[in-house]
């Protein structure tokens, strides 16, 4: 385990590896409530791939380096043509 005490109690997000990161919000292994829109969080707005990054903390305050994955964002709504 990355943590000394072998325990995850925090997390936080960002849309850049330097942050601004949110703030702590309590581990869970899926989490929807990150707006990949939040300029506050170093996101930006519009559709296209979009890098999250995560750090995690244990209860004395470690703190993981930040760790990344990539989504394709698009608020588009489908379109369908029937003839």
């Amino acid at each position: 385990s990355y943590f000394p005490s072998g325990n995850c109690f925090f997390m936080r997000f960002s849309c850049s590896s330097s942050g601004p990161f949110t703030s702590n919000v309590a581990f869970a292994t899926t989490y929807s409530g990150f707006d990949l829109t939040d300029s506050g969080a170093g996101c930006t707005a519009g559709d296209g791939t979009k890098n999250v990054f995560a750090i995690f903390e244990d209860e004395v305050g470690n703190s993981s380096s930040a760790v990344s994955d990539s989504i394709v964002y698009d608020e588009t709504n489908p379109s369908i043509l029937v003839s």
